[in-house]
């Protein structure tokens, strides 16, 4: 929130520096799903139309003031979101970053995500907050982490 920010206005987006120029930036895009025991698909498709709405995907990330902000939705998740944002004029960087999606973004995994990411990831990211809380060492997060890895098939 700007209000809780001592450097709102002093701070801006770079483009990733690279070997020869400008280097790439990896995308890991988020997405919405149905589980398969889903008992009102109909809603949910619903509700995924309506949250992808490249209108209502600015809006959550301020492109209609702050009153619809959602504090965890830094970024629209589509492009015609981040373009909208960018027409709002109303969040700074917006521009430098719908720059950097088209001209240097590239997907991480260009034909989809390996069978064994997600418990990767989880195994990642669980551990990595745990020992940054201190609810776990450092030493035991890495352990933790290269045990799944080695459990892993791929």
């Amino acid at each position: 929130m700007a209000s809780e920010s001592k450097v709102v206005g002093d701070v801006k987006y770079i483009p990733t520096p690279g070997a020869s120029g400008v280097g790439s930036n990896l995308g890991n895009p988020d997405g919405i799903g149905i589980p398969a025991e889903a008992k009102h698909v109909a809603a949910a498709v619903a509700f995924i139309r309506w949250m992808e709405e490249p209108a209502n995907q600015a809006a959550f990330a301020g492109a209609d003031g702050s009153a619809d902000v959602i504090q965890t939705f830094p970024l629209p998740s589509n492009r015609g979101g981040l373009a909208d944002l960018v027409k709002s004029n109303k969040v700074p960087g917006a521009a430098t970053l719908a720059s950097l999606l088209e001209n240097h973004s590239r997907a991480i995994f260009p034909a989809g995500a390996p069978p064994w990411y997600s418990q990767f990831s989880n195994a990642v990211y669980t551990n990595i907050h745990s020992a940054a809380s201190g609810s776990e060492s450092v030493s035991a997060a890495i352990s933790a982490i290269a045990s799944t890895v080695k459990g892993l098939d791929g």
